[in-house]
This record gives structure tokens, C-alpha cells and sequence, in this order.
């Protein structure tokens, strides 16, 4: 199955994840998280973060919006790092294991968020 290849992929690499993203990103990264996350700036609905890996994205939510932030992700080393990143104050975000139905049904999500993608329900 290829999907499961690019997830042994990633977990593969997981030590250098972060390093190669600042380097691809020409050191943008967070800052573009930002940008992102500021279009919900104050919104108290639930937030879906689609394939959040380590959870950079998925903390940069919840330090904008009031709601609950839900981290989603084939990988369990991913969610695995981003359970450690969102301890502590970080109340509101749930990483999950991506398998079937959305924890808290689709009538109770506004927006999602997958790589640079924006969606709204």
C-alpha cells in the first residue's frame, strides 16, 4: 500500500522533521502558521488540524481561537510528538489517530485545516 509507505517514510525521518521543514520553508514556517491561524483569531467552534504531524500547526490553532483544536494523523509517532507538545496550558487540543468517523461529528465542526488547504463545513 503506498500510503502506508509515505507514513514509514515520515516516521523514518522524524528526528530531522522539524530541521527539513524550517529548510524548505526557507525559515518560514512558523510565521506562515501564524498567518494561517489568525483568520481565527477569537472563533470558539471546533477546529480540525488534517494531517497535523508533530502538532506545529495544531498549538499555533489554539493560541488564536477560544475553541477546541483537534489534531488529526495517520502516524502515531506524529501524534505521539504533538501529545508531548500540546501538555500544560495547551487546553483544547486533542491529537488523534485519523480513523473513521471525526470524534466530535461533523455537525460540530466549522473549519478544517489540511497542509495549506482551508475548508469550511
Amino acid at each position: 500500500m503506498v500510503w502506508r509507505e509515505v507514513i514509514e517514510a515520515l516516521e523514518e525521518i522524524l528526528d530531522d522533521y522539524e530541521r527539513v521543514n524550517h529548510l524548505i520553508s526557507l525559515y518560514q514556517d512558523e510565521r506562515l502558521r501564524r498567518r494561517g491561524a489568525e483568520h481565527m483569531k477569537g472563533w470558539g467552534g471546533v477546529l480540525l488540524d488534517l494531517g497535523s504531524g508533530p502538532g506545529n500547526f495544531t498549538t499555533t490553532l489554539r493560541k488564536y481561537s477560544r475553541g477546541m483544536v483537534i489534531g488529526l494523523d495517520f502516524s502515531a509517532e506524529m501524534l505521539r510528538i504533538a501529545k508531548k507538545r500540546v501538555r500544560g496550558p495547551q487546553g483544547g487540543v486533542h491529537p488523534q489517530r485519523l480513523r473513521g468517523p471525526t470524534p466530535q461529528g461533523r455537525e460540530h465542526i466549522r473549519s478544517w485545516y489540511c497542509l495549506c488547504a482551508e475548508g469550511r463545513l
